[in-house]
């Protein structure tokens, strides 16, 4: 049996999203605030318990029961003075949220139809359980001025699969598994003394088909239907779609040019019934329709020498809605160019070294692409040694000292000397070039 426990807390103080044009403008700088009232706080508690039991005769049975407690208070201001000229649109966001569930699982390996197979079969549950879930306009940080919404949300999932994999020869597998899903969503709306319930259910199957052309080049196709996660306060709602459907494929190679390196290629595509948004500051889920995102993906790993490796991965993408007009189909702020990769170095005496690199290409944010979400390039440096039950290391973050920005979105707002709203980018600043010292004991 196996047992973990785990807490965090934090709290902060935080500028949140600024505008381009008051940094333009030098009214604040990159790492100012608009309302320096801004922050909250969060916790969380975790305790998970395994237990799993070899049966003899290939025959595995796991077990797994875990609980969460998490709560959230967070305080921001979007839109600064475009709804209240007086008081600001300061929000404050707060949730007290139960998650509990389990899964079991019978494993063993067999024969099938004259070939080697194995036999997955689980069930389990997950229930969330969120009560007083509020969105108020606050006037700084105390005083509360309106409730825009407030309510407690209920989401309950049962789940069954069975997977299934067999040998067809010893150079090909073939991999099948179906899988369903029944929710019941829940939001009792205490502003509105409502009280809605819905429940909805879908079938997930799964094909996997991988050959091994030689002992250097492996090929795969992988295709399967799942659907996106929901919101009980969009699911509940009458004509919208509970479970979204979602369905994928892949089609992919590793080659192991030599004993030093292995190249990765795979083509992809992934097709949405729905995209969801957020919108923090109205209290609403926003959907949209359709959408396609098709991809290649390049990968690389390199032994230059004894001790030092080189790798990088690389992927491509084009998201799309598919039934938008044409000039409107961009997917505001999905990637369509992204890539990560390094050096790095181990020897036997303890000594580590990494110098890695993390790049993001612009894209478009907003569907007509008017407005474009700046990327960036960012290299971080490592060294790390370890002596008996120490290790000591140092890290250095955005040597290049790069303006990044970590967080972005096209937003309408007013400042409190502007007459009319300007619709841009507001975005969370990245941390500029900085440096930890880190100490750890091992038991």
């Amino acid at each position: 049996m196996e047992a973990s426990a785990s807490a965090f807390s934090s709290s902060w103080t935080a500028s949140g999203q600024i505008p381009e044009r008051a940094v333009r403008s030098g009214s604040i700088s990159r790492f100012g605030a608009i309302d320096d009232t801004e922050g909250g706080a969060t916790h969380r508690y975790n305790l998970n318990l395994q237990l799993n039991q070899n049966l003899g005769q290939g025959q595995w049975l796991r077990n797994q029961i875990w609980w969460s407690s998490y709560d959230f208070d967070l305080l921001s201001i979007f839109t600064f003075f475009l709804n209240d000229p007086v008081n600001g649109d300061q929000i404050r966001q707060q949730e007290n949220r139960q998650l509990w569930g389990s899964k079991h699982s019978y494993e063993r390996e067999n024969q099938l139809f004259g070939f080697d197979a194995s036999t997955e079969a689980a069930f389990g549950f997950r229930h969330d359980e969120v009560n007083d879930v509020q969105l108020s306009r606050t006037l700084n940080k105390e005083t509360i001025l309106e409730d825009l919404s407030r309510g407690d949300v209920t989401e309950t999932n049962f789940y069954a699969y069975m997977e299934e994999q067999l040998e067809l020869s010893p150079s090909l597998l073939l991999t099948t598994s179906l899988r369903y899903d029944h929710f019941r969503f829940g939001y009792n709306n205490q502003l509105a003394n409502t009280d809605l319930r819905t429940n909805s259910g879908i079938l997930s199957p799964k094909l996997q088909l991988e050959w091994n052309a030689s002992n250097q080049v492996n090929f795969y196709l992988k295709a399967g239907s799942g659907f996106h996660s929901n919101d009980s306060r969009v699911a509940t709602q009458p004509g919208r779609s509970a479970l979204p459907r979602a369905t994928g494929i892949d089609l992919g190679t590793h080659w192991k040019v030599n004993r030093k390196l292995l190249v990765s290629l795979a083509l992809w595509q992934l097709n949405l019934e729905q995209e969801f948004v957020y919108v923090g500051d109205e209290a609403i889920v926003e959907t949209s329709g359709r959408s396609q995102r098709r991809g290649i993906d390049l990968g690389m790993r390199l032994e230059i020498a004894r001790g030092l490796l080189a790798d990088f991965d690389l992927n491509l993408t084009n998201p799309q809605f598919t039934e938008e007009a044409e000039g409107q189909r961009n997917v505001p702020l999905a990637p369509t160019f992204t890539s990560i990769g390094g050096l790095q170095y181990e020897n036997t005496k303890g000594f580590a070294a990494a110098l890695r690199y993390r790049w993001l290409g612009d894209r478009a944010a907003n569907e007509d692409n008017s407005l474009t979400a700046p990327g960036y390039f960012l290299l971080d440096a490592k060294v790390n040694y370890r002596s008996g039950r120490f290790t000591w290391g140092l890290q250095l973050e955005n040597i290049l000292n790069v303006d990044w920005n970590e967080a972005q979105f096209e937003t309408e707002s007013r400042l409190r000397n502007e007459a009319a709203p300007v619709s841009e980018i507001h975005f969370t600043p990245g941390a500029p070039v900085n440096f930890r010292l880190s100490m750890a004991i091992h038991f």
